[in-house]
């Protein structure tokens, strides 16, 4: 038996109506098992027994309108509400950083450089910690290293340790500032879509990807080759004095 066969058994046990279960959890797998993060819950799908819930399926039936009443989906049914509470989402990773206003080389706006519409060029970095343009700018636990799929103080802490031994390189070197060279932030780019390709994570429409914001370009916003193989990397890109930066 499959994860995802194993999960839908244990879910179906405890839903009573056969049509909301289906929609609940479907026989045919909307995505693959763990590629979107499995929720962890008490009594949660009994909630659907209740005489007083009632299950509406957006994906068929989406809403149209808001009213003072209610929610009117495309069927034209509506349903009257007295509290409408939004689970609206996040903006993962590139949010935070973009809302800074953050400006670079000839007050480039990051925005600009990480233009992540639909049509863009996408978030671009070098090992997920810098970006070309950007002199001095170092960011863990940003987009495009493995900052979802790991222990994140594990992995806060290994780029921490290897930011300070940087600034340590480049204080003994006499270096005030630092950043990647575009070929540098190319090659990261290109390995972490590579490793998307390979990876079921890069199958699924998810915040992984970029995708629950609209309007977003869909990449990669996470390394899917491993937490080992990145800490491998930054190894290799600090034994070698820092290839792939430049320094002045």
């Amino acid at each position: 038996m499959s994860s995802y066969a194993f999960w839908r058994s244990k879910v179906r046990q405890r839903l009573q109506d056969p049509v909301e279960a289906e929609i609940l959890a479907p026989i045919k797998p909307p995505h693959a098992f763990g590629t979107k993060r499995p929720s962890l819950e008490s009594c949660y799908w009994e909630t659907f027994n209740q005489s007083n819930v009632d299950l509406i399926d957006v994906n068929s039936d989406p809403i149209v309108e808001v009213t003072d009443r209610g929610v009117i989906t495309a069927s034209g049914r509506l349903h009257c509400l007295d509290i409408l509470a939004l689970a609206t989402g996040f903006d993962f990773l590139t949010a935070s950083m973009l809302a800074m206003n953050i400006r670079g080389k000839n007050g480039t706006k990051l925005e600009d450089r990480w233009d992540i519409k639909q049509d863009g060029k996408g978030t671009s970095t070098y090992l997920g910690l810098s970006t070309a343009g950007f002199p001095n700018l170092l960011f863990p636990m940003g987009p495009q290293a493995p900052s979802a799929l790991g222990l994140t103080p594990q992995l806060a802490e290994v780029q921490g340790d290897w930011v300070a031994q940087l600034l340590s390189w480049m204080a003994k070197h006499d270096k005030l500032t630092v950043e990647p060279l575009l070929e540098a932030e190319q090659s990261w780019k290109e390995e972490v879509d590579r490793a998307a390709r390979t990876s079921l994570f890069g199958q699924t429409d998810s915040w992984y990807m970029g995708v629950n914001i609209p309007g977003r370009k869909k990449q990669p916003l996470c390394y899917f080759g491993g937490v080992n193989k990145y800490i491998d990397e930054l190894a290799r890109c600090a034994e070698s004095d820092y290839k792939g930066f430049s320094f002045q």
